[in-house]
């Protein structure tokens, strides 16, 4: 059984994001089969501190927050794992410059396996799982569509939703954009079309996205939400980092009413087993269970 160590571009203590909500979910479940450590950096929020969560034996997720060097992240992690005996054998690594760094220091200390990239090299990849059976709760409207928008990505976020409520459709604006008042312009231009759901939790998103025909990803800076599996359909912009994962993609928001009324192949959703499945494959590790 190996020790794993994931490295993550965000966690509920550290980022007020929906990403942050499901990457925990899945190290919650990854630790009732191996022993894992997930660590993420907000480097943003003010002051220095950490948290961290103990779910069982095998399972710790730490967020560090605020003024840290890497030095001193390092060797607070590293002591904590020497009182606990703890090393890491494979390491799941961010695309983050501070993920790179820890990865190369404790890739060469302790000669652990390092799994490239994210999404991790499968085929076909390895989304993320929202951790719900493919039976869903509400069968998409043609009529809805929800838009996740990143932090810098109101202004756009607000000229598409105005694109769409002229054409009759019910938009549903999810996600953490850095301010909402062009956005509450345009719900008050549409009251009855548009719907701000901003900061709901990932129970509630993943309600909005379930009644979606797509899921539209807008604004910078680019996050990994479109590896979220939730049964719909993600357009993304073209220059997305991730975007040979979505099923279309934009180069010009005026383009998105056409992306829409054509037709958009549906993915299955990944439960979280089958997520554990593809895991246990690529790092290699045999199933076992406590008797």
């Amino acid at each position: 059984m190996p020790n794993l160590l994931w490295l993550l571009s965000a966690a509920p203590s550290t980022h007020y994001e929906i990403l942050g909500d499901v990457l925990e979910e899945l190290v919650r479940a990854i630790s009732e089969e191996v022993s894992i450590w997930g660590i993420s950096w907000n480097t943003k929020l003010p002051g220095r501190s950490y948290e961290m969560h103990i779910w069982n034996g095998r399972g710790r997720l730490v967020g560090f927050q605020g003024n840290w060097s890497i030095s001193q992240i390092t060797e607070k992690v590293e002591h904590i794992w020497k009182l606990e005996g703890f090393q890491p054998d494979t390491i799941l690594h961010s695309q983050s410059s501070w993920g790179k760094k820890l990865t190369r220091r404790w890739s060469r200390r302790f000669s652990a396996k390092v799994i490239p990239g994210f999404p991790f090299a499968t085929t076909p990849p390895l989304y993320l799982a929202g951790g719900y059976s493919q039976d869903f709760l509400f069968s998409s409207d043609p009529s809805v569509v929800s838009l996740f928008v990143q932090r810098e990505g109101a202004q756009e976020a607000a000229f598409l939703a105005d694109l769409l409520a002229l054409e009759k459709y019910q938009v549903i604006i999810v996600g953490t954009p850095k301010e909402a008042t062009p956005l509450r312009s345009v719900e008050a231009r549409f009251p009855s079309r548009v719907y701000l759901r901003l900061s709901s939790s990932w129970m509630d998103t993943a309600l909005y996205l379930m009644r979606s025909e797509a899921v539209i990803a807008v604004g910078k800076p680019f996050g990994e939400e479109i590896l979220i599996q939730v049964g719909r359909p993600w357009i993304a912009p073209a220059e997305h980092p991730l975007s040979a994962h979505a099923h279309a993609t934009y180069d010009q928001i005026e383009s998105i009413p056409a992306l829409l009324r054509g037709a958009l192949s549906r993915p299955a959703a990944l439960t979280i087993e089958e997520f554990m499945q593809r895991l246990r494959g690529l790092i290699g590790w045999a199933k076992e269970r406590d008797l």
